[in-house]
């Protein structure tokens, strides 16, 4: 990751339904739709819900195996795509590292676990940390640590699934910005429906936009807030389109209109015939297409100046056909 790119990474968490040829496909358009990481979860029920709740029944069956787990990482290492995961206990994060994960992702709901962060953060790889739910000072606490240790990269996250309108604090990535420095690297966990967040987000600085990806929108849990692979490859373009805009200087050096410049430019040109040695007025010119001229010619510098000879009606005119004082 460089300072100066952007990461997408498509939070696939539990779209694969349990199923692992599900999971490999959305792998795949993952990584043909432009991003850069792929991202799972590696739960128990046990860890997230009571026993008796609906939702450890609904998770139950969306548990991934250690085996299932490794199989997917070694299929995305094939691919060639960045594999993070999200743990939820100690011995998750320590079987993540058996596996070689690239890198960690702390869940809103444990950004406070002080215990799991540090273990994770043990392995020396890139740990993101999404800051759902979080205070102000405890996001302060955040940032100073992350200033410290460049592995640990912050995403500004609201815990609303979807996030409601005007619920997104995309603010709080200008402050990030403000306590990092433009050169560190934060982003942007996206609960949205749609991308206008995520997009607004790398307008405002972010580094890293982390979405929920799915094959195919439905109305059952993450589906709905999720990006399909169509709005995948809209959010890597509108990231390469910027990216160009950012780099003004090159762009400015090499820009692709220069070639235009006689085509579309206007150049000066003489209204009527003028003889040697008269003083030159704005109603003896005219402004029309082509150009002609190499450079751009200043009419201010020319009015009032003296013809050096004759000089035809609806000629082009130059810096030569002044007599120097």
């Amino acid at each position: 990751m460089k300072s100066n790119n952007t990461f997408i990474i498509a939070e696939i968490g539990i779209n694969h339904d349990g199923k692992i040829n599900k999971a490999k496909k959305l792998i795949l358009e993952a990584k043909k739709n432009g991003a850069d990481a792929v991202k799972f979860q590696h739960f128990e029920a046990g860890d997230l819900y009571l026993k008796n709740s609906k939702n450890f029944k609904i998770l139950k069956k969306l548990e991934l195996s250690e085996k299932t787990l490794s199989s997917l990482r070694k299929y995305a290492k094939k691919i060639k795509i960045n594999f993070f995961c999200t743990p939820f206990s100690i011995r998750s994060a320590q079987f993540l590292n058996k596996i070689k994960i690239d890198g960690y992702k702390i869940a809103s709901m444990d950004n406070l676990n002080k215990l799991l962060i540090k273990k994770c953060t043990s392995f020396k790889k890139k740990v993101f940390i999404s800051m759902g739910m979080m205070s102000l000072k405890e996001i302060n606490t955040l940032l100073k640590i992350s200033k410290k240790n460049k592995k640990i990269i912050p995403l500004h996250c609201v815990s609303e699934y979807p996030v409601k309108k005007n619920n997104h604090g995309l603010e709080v990535i200008k402050y990030i910005k403000q306590k990092l420095g433009d050169k560190s690297f934060f982003g942007y966990s996206d609960h949205s429906i749609g991308l206008d967040a995520c997009k607004i987000a790398l307008l405002l600085g972010a580094k890293v936009i982390e979405k929920h990806f799915t094959l195919k929108k439905r109305n059952y849990l993450d589906h709905i807030h999720s990006m399909d692979p169509r709005e995948l490859r809209e959010l890597n373009e509108f990231r390469t389109l910027l990216k160009n805009q950012i780099v003004y200087k090159k762009f400015l050096e090499s820009r692709p209109d220069k070639k235009y410049i006689k085509d579309f430019r206007r150049g000066i040109y003489l209204k009527n015939t003028v003889k040697k040695n008269q003083y030159l007025k704005t109603k003896d010119f005219y402004f029309v297409r082509p150009l002609k001229n190499k450079k751009y010619l200043d009419l201010s510098k020319i009015i009032n100046q003296k013809t050096k000879f004759n000089i035809a009606k609806n000629s082009k005119f130059s810096i030569k056909c002044i007599r120097k004082n």
